[in-house]
């Protein structure tokens, strides 16, 4: 019999793979989610306890973060609310309602919850002109949440592999070290308010971007710009400085949503440099080592979609080192120390 520690760590390495596809399609704002994640949740409703469960969606929220190097921003807040919110909403369901209730209304009742959550904790920071954009992404989710719920039933028969990877390990004094770094230095860059000291730092950490093994990807920033944009120009605030097809622009929002943009901006860029120098221990390091197995498995085997899908979660587990890059205590503190250097200079101008 399988333990709980490998069903979890399976059920969530199938979480990553969705996660992994969804990033391959443009997305209207960078925490918006197809839902392909919420696959193995469903599956799991019906084979994990409540204990095991919970451990599951705490689990999917962080990891995914973490592959997709957001993991110290306020996405990552947004994206485990969003899971935690959804995931009991479908295990409650499933749990009391299985003889009156298919996936497909699981996976309905998912969406809508984890949308709504979604779109009223973005507004918190975004600016309340996100609350607009409630009515179309609850209408994406239905037809999202009727394509996850058909393919959770086209898969249901698949046996996930027990198999061992690499032994646990234990957070190092390094790794320590970076999450220190990554936070201390998120906390400067949101205590900044000076928006020509921000762009010059967000300047600075995207060309730094490639020195630590990530690639420069413009898109979602300028999609965050212009979410954020939106969302506080809604709110009319100060004198007007322009007018667009009627639309008035006014001095003071318009200053609140480029201090916004580049502060989140500024920290994704941040997340994704620590994000790369950590090393997950324990069963987040396990589900990891399995979600690259798939993903590298997926992107090596031929034929249609679910063709590969089905022959890559087939195969059991190989042991596979954890990705990862070496990074000593000065190239761990460089960002830090930049972050630091802009925010005295901000206090000494």
């Amino acid at each position: 019999m399988r333990s709980a520690t490998e069903k979890i760590s399976s059920y969530a390495s199938l979480c990553l793979l969705g996660s992994f596809l969804e990033m391959l399609v443009p997305k209207p704002v960078p925490f918006f989610r197809i839902g392909l994640a919420n696959i193995p949740i469903m599956l799991a409703i019906s084979t994990l306890d409540f204990k095991d469960y919970f451990i599951l969606l705490m689990l999917k929220a962080v990891a995914s973060s973490y592959i997709s190097g957001t993991i110290f921003t306020y996405f990552f807040l947004i994206s485990f609310l969003q899971s935690m919110v959804s995931g009991l909403v479908m295990y409650f369901l499933g749990r009391t309602q299985k003889k009156r209730i298919s996936y497909y209304g699981i996976s309905l009742s998912g969406a809508f919850s984890g949308t709504i959550v979604q779109i009223y904790t973005a507004s918190l920071y975004m600016g309340k002109g996100m609350l607009m954009l409630l009515a179309p992404f609850l209408l994406s989710s239905f037809v999202f949440a009727l394509v996850t719920a058909y393919l959770a039933g086209s898969f249901s028969w698949i046996e996930i592999r027990e198999e061992d990877l690499q032994q646990t390990r234990q957070a190092s004094p390094k790794d320590i070290l970076v999450v220190s770094g990554a936070l201390f230095s998120v906390l400067l860059v949101q205590m900044l308010d000076d928006s020509a000291i921000l762009f010059a730092l967000f300047c600075i950490l995207l060309l730094l971007l490639p020195v630590y093994k990530r690639r420069i990807k413009l898109m979602p920033y300028l999609t965050l710009f212009l979410v954020s944009l939106f969302s506080n120009l809604i709110i009319k605030r100060g004198m007007v400085v322009a007018s667009i097809f009627g639309f008035e622009i006014t001095s003071d929002s318009l200053a609140i949503a480029i201090e916004r943009a580049l502060k989140l901006s500024a920290t994704v860029a941040l997340s994704l440099i620590y994000s790369k120098m950590m090393r997950a221990p324990g069963l987040i390091g396990k589900t990891l080592s399995k979600f690259f197995f798939l993903e590298y498995s997926l992107q090596n085997t031929k034929g249609s979609l679910k063709e590969r899908i089905s022959s890559v979660l087939s195969r059991p587990y190989e042991e596979i080192g954890e990705m990862q890059i070496k990074a000593g205590v000065i190239k761990s503190m460089a960002p830090l120390a930049i972050c630091a250097s802009c925010f005295i200079y901000s206090l000494l101008r």
